[in-house]
């Protein structure tokens, strides 16, 4: 059933664009490639964590996108839908690399792009989306000063846990894991933030099974979660594991505490069969080397994955999400400043300044 869907002209994320709702003409679809990454498994690797029954873990390099992170699936399914629309500008808060994809998709098709960024956000990235010719504006509240803009200006918010279309993209990740591997996953380990990727793979593999009749039964969802971001695998953990969530994450370190998705994550996961686990962050440091040592460089979210793969051995054929690229920082990142923002008057001026056409 499924391949008479799918396009077998493309490998990136419209593929399955007949899946995907709402749907999207051809002609309003933007890409720069994403999707149809590599999955990778490293057979030394497996040795070291193989179990008395043997173990498979599957490394699906979403690093490896073209704007450097499985965002790419998100923002290119959002820009078209919003070009097909007719928006001229849009705006996003972010932490940097959703921020990096969307300026790319704006650019693909003209559209201005507003990112409010966290001035704690790393200076390789924030160097990353100036490249882009698009507006940044640092603040230490991003979040709160982009909806502001998108209510008073009309603008739409592409932030992940903001706009519902944000997920559909993500289910491209369950179908093309059943194109490898068919049945073969016993779970997929996601290190949530706004939980919309967690969502939108759960919501594939259920596709899978219910509305096309592939899979008898789904792969289990595991959330990892780590520092004070654990709103959604506090769900699942009790006793010592509980009590990591008081540290200080390295993973997801300016991400969300608390999205308003995590009820709709939790009964996913519960859905799947699957649970949750908290890292710490020297089990996440120590999955980093671990990667390191066999030539992998990634970010420490997609560490943080491996760490709650290593943390889990009763799972023996996973998938693990490497969910962005490592990022390094040179001399001319670290001395460009930007435009700062302070106050929500700051936000209206610049914006009127910048597109009067956005203006109520």
């Amino acid at each position: 059933m499924l391949s008479k869907l799918i396009d077998n002209t493309t490998k990136n994320i419209w593929r399955y664009a007949k899946l995907y709702s709402p749907f999207i003409d051809e002609g309003d679809r933007l890409t720069t490639g994403e999707g149809g990454v590599r999955c990778v498994e490293l057979s030394e690797l497996n040795g070291e964590l193989s179990t008395a029954h043997g173990r498979r873990v599957i490394f699906k390099r979403e690093d490896e996108n073209p704007t450097g992170s499985h965002k790419a699936r998100a923002l290119a399914y959002q820009v078209s839908y919003y070009k097909a629309k007719g928006h001229k500008t849009l705006l996003i808060s972010s932490s940097g690399n959703a921020a990096i994809a969307a300026a790319a998709y704006c650019n693909l098709c003209g559209i201005n792009l507003i990112a409010f960024v966290d001035k704690a956000t790393p200076k390789a990235k924030l160097a990353e989306i100036r490249r882009s010719g698009q507006t940044v504006l640092l603040c230490t509240k991003p979040i709160n000063f982009a909806k502001y803009a998108s209510r008073v200006f009309n603008i739409p918010n592409l932030r992940p846990s903001t706009d519902d279309l944000s997920i559909e993209p993500y289910k491209s990740i369950a179908f093309e894991l059943y194109e490898e591997f068919d049945r073969a996953i016993d779970a997929v380990f996601i290190f949530p933030t706004s939980a919309s990727s967690l969502i939108g793979i759960a919501r594939g593999f259920v596709q899978l099974k219910d509305g096309l009749g592939e899979l008898d039964t789904v792969p289990k969802i595991i959330a990892v979660q780590t520092g004070a971001i654990t709103s959604i695998a506090r769900q699942f953990i009790t006793g010592d594991d509980r009590a990591m969530g008081a540290g200080t994450g390295i993973a997801g370190a300016l991400g969300v505490k608390s999205t308003s998705r995590a009820g709709e994550a939790v009964e996913c996961i519960r859905r799947s069969g699957g649970g949750a686990v908290i890292v710490s962050a020297d089990e996440i440091v120590k999955a980093d080397s671990l990667l390191r040592r066999f030539g992998i460089a990634t970010s420490m979210e997609g560490a943080a994955n491996l760490a709650g793969v290593i943390k889990s051995p009763e799972y023996n054929n996973v998938v693990c999400l490497l969910t962005g690229r490592e990022y390094h920082e040179t001399k001319a990142d670290a001395a460009h400043e930007g435009v700062y923002l302070n106050c929500y008057s700051d936000v209206r001026e610049m914006i009127r300044e910048k597109y009067d056409d956005s203006s109520p």
